[in-house]
């Protein structure tokens, strides 16, 4: 769902935008996030249900490096990007990390598995 709203976000994000704002300049700049980063909301809605479901086990080591790893990359590819003429880039990407992260526990069967311990 989360990637079916990211790409109808990002194909019609005038449709999305008319919706909250008027300005010109609030709207250029609403296009450019959702057109780069809109088609990322996959990525984003699959580490958050991952994140979920460690919670649930109570193993929340790999989903918590994950989050902080988006933060990470998306605040220095965001500052990068200032000093380069930057985009929203480092948004999207920073939602790939977060997801891998948590998909890498799953694969692995890191932080997923019912804890012996309770």
């Amino acid at each position: 769902m989360a990637e079916a709203v990211g790409l109808a976000a990002a194909l019609l994000p005038g449709v999305w935008l008319g919706l909250f704002m008027e300005g010109t300049e609030a709207v250029a700049v609403g296009r450019v996030y959702l057109t780069t980063v809109g088609p990322f909301y996959g990525f984003f809605g699959a580490a958050f249900v991952l994140y979920c479901a460690a919670q649930g086990t109570g193993r929340m080591m790999l989903p918590v490096a994950g989050a902080l790893a988006r933060t990470i990359v998306a605040a220095t590819g965001g500052a990068l990007a200032v000093h380069l003429g930057g985009t929203f880039l480092a948004a999207g990407i920073g939602m790939i990390v977060f997801a891998a992260f948590g998909l890498t526990g799953l694969v692995l069967s890191v932080g997923y598995a019912a804890s012996a311990k309770r």
